[in-house]
């Protein structure tokens, strides 16, 4: 191996800066006649897959190229296909065509950039999703140019909502029961006859003794959007594991309870089968949940 920078080519890598996130997509192994590695990039609520091609010079253009290249077609997520195709875009124009065509088939559009290799000529594309504005940028340690664009979200921006709450799990019962029993909610006798008015006398009363007790708050709030795959399906299969973990929770508390009753009596206990029983039918149901979601 040299430790010089003499001959460096070949080789393909995604390298991404701090805060951002990297998780392999498996096409390596379907296309066999080039290097390529895939990931799925996702920083703060952008998400996309990167897929980094380089095929060697030494090999002839042929048409099984094109045929690995339609794996791609599996992706469903936004999509940039870019590297080193060693076709010169601005000189082959049969292959360079064929390229073309195979990426619009796909949906994506090969941006337009000057010459990206020190002696002249068009080796290195990017297509995406969207028609990206690339700038040519010389680097020292390459005789390839390095290619820059601004990167565009598939999704909308979502404006954040400004919202009042109070946590009503930190709501002390006995605390809200006294001022509730000596208001007029609990007097017949000042109980309106006309039942809006009658609603109105509740939700003051009630909204009084709640803002004295458990003040809201103010909380910002960004919906985040759906993911297109989580269908009714994933919704069921999530609604029925969080059934199961309250199940196991509640069934948990209630062996405590037992077992403590036990130990201040001073008799032996087992542990309770109901609970285990519980647990088991949770972490099934949320491996079953996992593996739908990874289908999807």
């Amino acid at each position: 191996m040299r430790d010089d920078l003499t001959v460096n080519h070949g080789s393909v890598a995604i390298v991404t800066a701090p805060g951002t996130s990297v998780s392999p997509l498996p096409v390596g192994s379907a296309l066999p006649k080039f290097e390529v590695v895939a990931g799925l990039v996702t920083t703060g609520r952008h998400r996309t897959a990167v897929v980094v091609i380089y095929r060697p010079a030494s090999q002839p253009v042929t048409e099984q190229f094109f045929d690995n290249l339609t794996v791609l077609a599996v992706v469903r997520v936004p999509l940039y296909v870019m590297g080193d195709f060693n076709i010169r875009a601005d000189r082959d124009v049969y292959y360079a065509d064929q390229l073309r065509l195979l990426f619009d088939a796909f949906g994506l559009q090969v941006g337009s950039s000057g010459l990206t290799h020190h002696l002249g000529g068009v080796f290195d594309l990017v297509a995406s999703f969207v028609d990206v504005a690339l700038s040519v940028v010389s680097v020292d340690c390459s005789d390839h140019s390095l290619l820059r664009w601004p990167v565009v979200s598939d999704q909308p921006a979502t404006p954040s909502v400004t919202v009042r709450t109070r946590s009503l799990r930190r709501l002390d019962v006995d605390t809200f029961r006294s001022p509730i029993a000596s208001s007029n909610l609990c007097r017949a006798s000042c109980w309106p006859l006309d039942v809006d008015d009658a609603a109105t006398l509740y939700d003051e009363t009630v909204g009084r003794i709640l803002d004295d007790i458990l003040p809201t708050r103010v909380v910002v709030r960004r919906p985040r959007p759906s993911d297109p795959w989580f269908d009714a399906e994933c919704r069921a299969a999530k609604r029925l594991t969080r059934q199961l973990e309250r199940a196991y929770r509640a069934a948990s508390r209630r062996a405590s309870e037992i077992a403590g009753s036990a130990s201040c009596s001073g008799t032996a206990s087992s542990p309770s089968a109901s609970s285990e029983s519980a647990r088991q039918a949770w972490l099934s149901q949320r491996r079953a949940c996992r593996r739908l979601r990874d289908q999807k």
